[in-house]
């Protein structure tokens, strides 16, 4: 929205064919407010994380937890290592740091 706020199930203005499923979606438990969310993680897309996984692009790994990027990195999903780039297992890269970063990040 403009002013910054958030749309809730019972807010939002729906396109008149689309009442109606709306309705039956919500009287048959279908649909549920999302609660406890951490606002500060919204600006993430999820469509962008995957972009820049595949690009090759640094700087995903912070905008998914970091078990999530270990799995990423260690069983290659998403196209990584894009273009063909070297690839070292999280597993080597904790066992040769010299500091104490995390290594879900270290790439």
């Amino acid at each position: 929205r403009p002013d910054g706020s958030l749309y809730t199930c019972q807010d939002f203005t729906l396109p008149p064919n689309q009442i109606d499923l709306f309705e039956y979606l919500l009287a048959n438990n279908k649909l549920e407010q999302i609660r406890d969310y951490d606002e500060s993680l919204l600006h993430i897309i999820s469509d962008n994380v995957l972009a820049m996984i595949k690009a090759g692009t640094e700087g995903w790994e912070i905008m998914v937890p970091t078990q999530v990027a270990r799995i990423i990195k260690d069983k290659r999903l998403f196209g990584y290592p894009a273009g063909g780039s070297t690839y070292t297992p999280l597993s080597e890269v904790a066992a040769n740091s010299t500091d104490n970063s995390d290594p879900g990040l270290a790439y």
